[in-house]
């Protein structure tokens, strides 16, 4: 489950409209800019749920901007999407510590965990990894990960009304400075 954002413009098209008017703008100009109003507020609701989402998990903002992707606003297509896969991070990738009783990463004591980078060269990859025993046996080991499902769709909630606001006001600036008009 991919967490998605989908916002109802309904209210603000008709105060964009009276603008669209009052400038006498052409339909490609005024797509182009409804384009790029769109990207704009879309790129900055990616940076809010990218720290909402780095802050809940106690992960770095870096591995949670790699796991976004957002497909922007054309003047042919004026809708942006934004995707966030939430499938679980690797605890490597957390700021982590190694003690006698096992890992602490993410604020989460793991006990038992172990970084091992040998164990895997072995089988061919080569990367680092933060595994885990299941049993008293020495084998099988399990890479150790964190789910963020809960927390980026908890991130995904942000106030519609922001973000109609934010839309509208750099539709507005975008729409004057297309039609002439610098304020």
């Amino acid at each position: 489950m991919n967490p998605m954002i989908h916002t109802d413009l309904g209210n603000s098209i008709d105060a964009i409209q009276e603008l669209v008017d009052a400038l006498d703008l052409s339909k490609e100009t005024v797509n182009a800019a409804i384009a790029k109003a769109i990207n704009r507020t879309m790129v900055s609701v990616r940076y809010q749920i990218i720290r909402k989402v780095a802050a809940d998990t106690n992960a770095k903002q870096k591995v949670i901007r790699r796991r976004t992707q957002l497909r922007k606003a054309t003047s042919k297509r004026p809708s942006a999407s934004l995707s966030l896969y939430a499938y679980a991070i690797p605890l490597i990738l957390f700021d982590w510590r190694e003690s006698k009783s096992g890992i602490t990463a993410g604020g989460r004591k793991y006990a038992g965990a172990f970084q091992r980078a040998d164990v895997e060269r072995m089988r061919g990859k080569n990367r680092d990894m933060i595994l885990e025993r299941k049993g008293k046996s020495r084998y099988p080991l399990f890479e150790r990960r964190v789910a963020i499902l809960e927390e980026s769709v908890n991130a995904f909630e942000i106030s519609e009304k922001d973000v109609i606001d934010f839309f509208t006001k750099n539709l507005v600036l975008e729409l004057r400075f297309r039609g002439g008009l610098f304020e």
